[in-house]
């Protein structure tokens, strides 16, 4: 069905996003997963993606894929949290605990109030932790955009973060 040349290039760009999800800290049984998954849909969708764009498309099927395993390692982590917090409450003050717990729910608040380019682009560079070059590559835009993006998309954030605690303040 698909010659060679096709399976050989295939397998060699699957093979960087393999590498580069464990570079962000997915486990190996993960990224094989994710790298798997992304391959049946780019093989599923082969007609619609342009041959310039693939490279992208994968990294972007990939990205989200960990994205979505993120979010629910994070879920978890949240619960264990929680009942780490149950027990050890004797060691960390109520104040601190209470704290981390306001200081993540505005994070979390501005964040979802942020345009999806923001968003994407704060989530990219300071979650994942993507350099410049990985952000640009993986949004198909310059390097000056990712950098010109990222300080629009600070900036907003800290203008509403300072708006959101001196209000609660008043």
């Amino acid at each position: 069905m698909y010659d060679s040349a096709f399976k050989a290039a295939l397998y060699e760009q699957l093979s960087h996003v393999y590498r580069y999800l464990i570079k962000k800290g997915a486990n190996p049984q993960d990224a094989e997963d994710i790298v798997q998954d992304t391959a049946y849909k780019y093989l599923m969708n082969l007609e619609a993606i342009e041959a310039a764009k693939v490279k992208s498309w994968l990294y972007r099927v990939a990205i989200n894929q960990f994205y979505d395993i993120l979010r629910r390692q994070k879920r978890t982590n949240h619960i264990l949290k929680k009942i780490v917090y149950d027990e050890e409450a004797i060691d960390d003050l109520p104040e601190d605990i209470l704290l981390e717990k306001e200081f993540q729910e505005h994070v979390q608040l501005i964040l979802h109030q942020l345009r999806e380019p923001y968003r994407e682009i704060l989530l990219l560079k300071y979650d994942l932790e993507l350099k410049y070059t990985e952000i640009a590559d993986m949004l198909n835009i310059s390097i000056p955009s990712v950098k010109m993006t990222l300080h629009r998309a600070r900036k907003q954030f800290l203008d509403q973060y300072r708006r959101m605690t001196n209000e609660r303040k008043k």
